[in-house]
């Protein structure tokens, strides 16, 4: 009689949140060795013993088995029950990207939690992914490119995997910076004694986040810091020689809310001479 031994191998499934094994399948099947050519000698093996824990993870099993053919007489097993690895394999989830919004940061980059589907239960589970939009600018934006592997968080964390291609990317918002992240790059004027506010040298650009030169696309005038009077010609050209006046700016650029500030403005009797 011939003692024959069988090769490793594992049962698994996916996690359900148990330890029942109704869902299990062999992912490597068990097998004799030293087993003549010739001969019908099959291994018929018992139920897959119940998980001793239901998280995901590879642990220690032992299944009973036994011969059977028409040859199984002249053999023998060296055990009647063999080890094996029960294996819990991580739950596949899909995610979508929360939509929201962010201020402009003259940057690309956009993180975003993640709604889950497929978790179990009460599972304490969370997620989140980085993004690149395609533009840096205020707007809307329904398309994106996921930069990292999402990632998962969480006590359960581990009993479930993202994959890049299931998270689904919907909408971002980038509203405009508030008016303390930039400011206008505005020096004292001169000008002619007797002239109107086209006289004036309006700014044309600002200094943003990260040094970042901002166009500005409008600019008004005001004689009070309130912005409720316009600056008129009259507010100018009443000017004697070395009298000046402070006006109040309102400057508007595309990613930025509105900044404003004081502007001095002198009266000069001539041009100066360069």
């Amino acid at each position: 009689m011939l003692e024959v031994g069988t090769t490793d191998a594992a049962y698994a499934k996916i996690y359900d949140g148990t330890t029942e094994v109704r869902d299990a399948e062999w992912k490597t099947h068990l097998t004799l060795g030293d087993v003549l050519s010739d001969d019908d000698v099959r291994l018929t093996m018992g139920v897959f013993p119940a998980y001793t824990t239901s998280k995901a993870g590879s642990y220690d099993a032992e299944i009973e088995v036994e011969l059977s053919g028409d040859d199984a007489q002249n053999y023998k097993l060296t055990a009647d029950k063999v080890a094996v690895t029960a294996i819990i394999e991580p739950k596949p989830l899909t995610a979508t990207a929360a939509e929201g919004s962010r201020a402009y940061d003259a940057t690309a980059e956009w993180v975003a939690p993640l709604e889950l589907d497929g978790i179990i239960g009460s599972d304490d589970v969370s997620g989140w992914a980085e993004f690149q939009l395609p533009g840096i600018n205020v707007g809307e934006y329904t398309e994106a490119t996921l930069w990292e592997e999402p990632e998962l968080t969480g006590a359960d964390a581990g009993n479930y995997t993202l994959a890049p291609q299931d998270v689904t990317f919907v909408k971002a918002t980038i509203t405009k910076a508030d008016a303390d992240k930039w400011s206008v790059n505005v020096a004292a004027q001169e000008v002619l004694m007797g002239s109107g506010l086209n006289a004036v040298v309006v700014p044309a650009t600002g200094t943003g986040i990260g040094s970042e030169v901002v166009q500005i696309t409008a600019m008004a005038l005001y004689s009070d810091a309130e912005l409720q009077t316009p600056a008129t010609d009259a507010d100018i050209s009443g000017l004697g020689e070395d009298e000046s006046i402070t006006l109040y700016y309102e400057a508007t650029a595309d990613n930025y809310e509105a900044a404003t500030g004081p502007m001095t403005v002198k009266a000069i009797a001539h041009q100066h001479e360069w």
